[in-house]
């Protein structure tokens, strides 16, 4: 893992946003697994801050190699016992335990023989007929060397073709686009700029630098 000592010190830390947090949640298709009955236990692997972990807390684990990530979660309410700080390519869980697994904007700090680790461990903890989300810089995004601790990106097509050569069912993927200013503004401003990103990547998204890739795969 590239940079894991800032990692550990709690990169994300400072650029927390309470209520960003408790808020948050999943949407589309990933919205309707995390609905689905059938789903009782859900890691988020690399959990950072805890986005989306507060929507079905009662059914989410967190996973994170930093210290102050995983306090922040805490001290936000979640259950101490389903937090963990520890390392994703070794995962204290037991074999086929989770039901969905949510690997977000964690990959890419991952050289390949460590993603490969990763990629190992997901298949072992995961149940058969469990869901994978990975969500990832898109390799175009502008600003993805600006974060110190990005080791490389990884593309769609490649996360694709892995997970149907480990018989995966490939469920749903895409590419999300978005407007740089979004990231350097602050409260009314940036609600602005993430409405009219929203609109633009319904309507025009070639215009928008890429942003994120994602993928939905389902274990055979």
């Amino acid at each position: 893992m590239k940079n894991e000592n800032i990692y550990q010190e709690g990169y994300l830390f400072e650029r927390a946003e309470k209520n960003n947090v408790l808020k948050s949640k999943p949407s589309g298709t990933l919205k309707k697994i995390f609905d689905d009955p059938n789903i009782k236990r859900i890691l988020f692997a690399g959990c950072g801050l805890g986005h989306m972990m507060f929507y079905k807390k009662e059914k989410s684990y967190g996973i994170d190699i930093s210290k102050k990530n995983i306090e922040f979660i805490k001290n936000l309410g979640f259950p101490k016992e389903r937090l963990i700080i520890g390392d994703i390519r070794k995962l204290p869980y037991p074999n086929e335990y989770f039901d969905l697994i949510i690997a977000s904007e964690v990959i890419e700090h991952f050289n390949p023989n460590d993603f490969y680790k990763v990629v190992k461990e997901f298949n072992r903890v995961l149940k058969k007929g469990g869901y994978l989300y990975i969500k990832t810089p898109h390799p175009k995004n502008p600003r993805f060397w600006q974060d110190v601790t990005h080791w490389r990106p990884y593309d769609l097509k490649g996360l694709i073709d892995l997970y149907k050569t480990l018989g995966y069912d490939i469920i749903e993927y895409g590419i999300s686009r978005a407007i740089n200013r979004m990231y350097f503004s602050k409260g009314f401003e940036k609600k602005i700029w993430i409405i009219i990103n929203q609109i633009l990547n319904k309507t025009f998204p070639w215009i928008l630098s890429y942003n994120k890739i994602y993928l939905i795969v389902k274990k055979q």
